[in-house]
């Protein structure tokens, strides 16, 4: 090994010199040693951007002895070969070095070791080579350990087109008939819904931990990942999969019911005509933590939709059994806190005040939210805090009880400068309703940072004249909010018209395109600039291409009452497709695509 040029070769972060040192430190007498060194040597020699380093081939033979003779964790090693050879596009030096080790590699599916023959089924499977092919179909007949077999049945039945997947569709382990089912090709009918569902939530599922094709490290462990996965395989119906998340959730254990609601979640998140209320109310009297709390953050995603069941999450509130977040630990209180939130209830003021007088940071503090498709991952909900624009700014009614605990708040010292600013964007948006925190705005003003959003909430309470045109004009290009204030002034903002013209036309962003051919309109009455333009960026929604730009655009054509064809063709579009048509970010996906529906509701009314 020390005779290898390492320094010539590349690994992830450059020359691989450090590699000989963390193979010889991967066969450590120190298993913590061990592991770690194995995770080291993994991130030097994955592939970068589906190329495969030339480090790794010559690290290969060295693996490969790891993995047949080292003192601990040989399974991780056969797994980082694997990943190597999935993740990268073949090269000539990794190729020869696989067809020299490829002895090595067929005998580790006869190795003692249920785990690394779990992982060596799935590294034989992404060799394409005849040799490996009958391999598995040698330990298929062979194989006596249930774990190992499930993982040979995804291995062969992604390896080999004539292995039987539909007689597996029958057999009498139901885990076996699971197996089956992941196996099949996307093309293949979906299987049966029940059988599925009986399988993931019987304790028998428990073979499927330590599985090599159950690693995402986005899921909590592999049992969470084997739930949420194979809902996955019924996404395309949504009876089926409905009927999935209600057996699961009825019978599954405690961990199995937490887990579904996952699949609830991208469930409600893509179709419209599905109903999963009261199945989430009869959760949220769940004895397990986990599902309570999980229950009541898929209903803060539902909105006004789970107001039937206000009753028992306002009795939630007091539940303070804790969950891990992204970035803090919430409660099942938390949860139910923000569900009555987004329903407008009442009950959530008392919560909120005390929240805000308590030395936590509520909110999720990163403001950004993307403005192009994003997928629904199965743990968003119970992971991410709302903001507190998402939060409190829809409270507008409860203004009065919410902003002496806002002023209080930004009044301490040290607060996280993107709170205060959050805080400062809330108040600026409840407009003159904000009144009795001027005196703590006041002192903010001069801030690098949050001072321009201090400056903002002040003249949003006195409210904004004709004589705030020119800075407003002139600011407009750096700020969507800008641009929604002149248009808020409507003829009063006149001087901006030339601004706004400028800013809408099809060079700018689709942002600023959008909410200047609106502002344009709320200020001149005109119609001749800004409809063409809001036509254009709505269109796409007919085919179900959302993006937020375009979202607006329908709801400032509601607004105007443009009735053209072209239009209402889109209106009826986004009105009558069972999918959801919003598909960005997170809890206000489904929100959005309500406010979507009742937009084109209006206009085709």
């Amino acid at each position: 090994m020390r005779k290898i040029d390492w320094q010539s070769l590349e690994c992830l972060h450059g020359p691989a010199g450090n590699v000989p040192d963390l193979l010889e430190e991967c066969a450590h007498e120190d298993p913590l040693h061990a592991f770690g060194a194995i995770a080291d040597l993994g991130d030097l020699l994955r592939p970068s951007r589906a190329r495969i380093l030339s480090a790794a081939p010559a690290a290969l033979p060295f693996l490969v002895d790891l993995a047949e003779n080292g003192p601990h964790a040989r399974e991780r090693v056969v797994r980082l070969i694997r990943q190597i050879a999935e993740r990268g596009h073949p090269t000539p030096e990794w190729t020869g070095a696989l067809d020299a080790a490829r002895p090595g590699l067929l005998a580790l599916l006869t190795d003692p070791d249920p785990l690394v023959r779990r992982q060596a089924g799935r590294l034989l499977s992404c060799l394409d080579h005849p040799e490996a092919l009958t391999a598995l179909r040698e330990g298929w007949d062979t194989e006596q350990d249930l774990r190992v077999r499930c993982d040979l049945v995804r291995s062969l039945g992604g390896a080999d087109p004539a292995f039987d997947l539909t007689a597996l569709l029958t057999h009498d382990d139901p885990q076996l008939c699971l197996a089956a089912a992941h196996a099949l090709p996307a093309t293949a009918a979906l299987p049966d819904a029940t059988a599925l569902a009986n399988a993931v939530a019987s304790p028998d599922s428990a073979v499927w931990v330590d599985s090599a094709w159950l690693e995402d490290p986005r899921h909590d462990d592999a049992l969470t990942e084997l739930v949420i996965t194979t809902g996955d395989l019924l996404a395309e119906d949504p009876a089926a999969l409905t009927g999935y998340v209600t057996l699961v959730a009825r019978n599954g254990i405690a961990p199995r019911r937490a887990a579904v609601l996952g699949s609830a979640l991208r469930l409600l998140c893509t179709w419209r005509d599905v109903d999963l209320v009261p199945l989430l109310g009869t959760l949220l009297h769940d004895p397990h933590p986990a599902v309570r709390y999980r229950a009541a953050a898929v209903l803060a995603c539902l909105g006004p939709a789970a107001r039937p069941h206000a009753d028992r999450l306002a009795a939630l509130l007091q539940d303070r059994s804790e969950q891990p977040g992204e970035s803090t630990t919430h409660t099942a209180g938390d949860m139910a806190l923000w569900a009555l939130a987004a329903q407008g209830d009442p009950r959530c003021v008392p919560a909120l005040v005390a929240l805000l007088e308590s030395d936590r940071v509520p909110f999720d503090l990163n403001t950004h939210r993307p403005t192009n498709p994003t997928p629904v991952t199965a743990c968003d909900p119970w992971l991410h805090e709302p903001t507190a624009e998402e939060v409190l700014t829809p409270l507008r009614a409860h203004a009065a009880a919410l902003v002496p605990p806002i002023a209080a708040r930004l009044a301490r010292p040290d607060q996280h400068r993107l709170l205060v600013a959050a805080l400062c964007r809330v108040l600026a948006a409840w407009g003159p309703l904000s009144g009795e925190a001027k005196s703590a705005l006041e002192p903010l003003t001069g801030h690098r940072y949050y001072g321009r959003y201090a400056t903002a909430a002040l003249k949003s309470i006195d409210g904004y004249t004709e004589a705030d045109v020119p800075a407003l004009a002139g600011e407009a290009r750096r700020s969507g909010v800008t641009i929604g204030v002149l248009g808020a002034l409507g003829a009063a903002a006149a001087e901006a018209e030339d601004t706004l013209r400028r800013l809408a036309t099809p060079d700018e962003t689709a942002w600023r395109r959008v909410e200047a051919s609106y502002a344009l309109w709320r200020v001149t009455g005109e119609t001749t600039t800004a409809v063409p333009l809001l036509l254009e960026a709505a269109a796409p929604l007919a085919t179900g291409d959302y993006t937020r730009p375009r979202g607006a655009a329908l709801h400032h054509l509601a607004e105007i009452g443009v009735r053209t064809e072209e239009v209402l063709a889109t209106a009826r579009a986004v009105a009558t497709t069972r999918r959801r048509v919003a598909n960005v970010g997170d809890r206000e996906r489904i929100a959005e695509d309500e406010a979507l529906r009742a937009s084109a509701a209006q206009l085709l009314g």
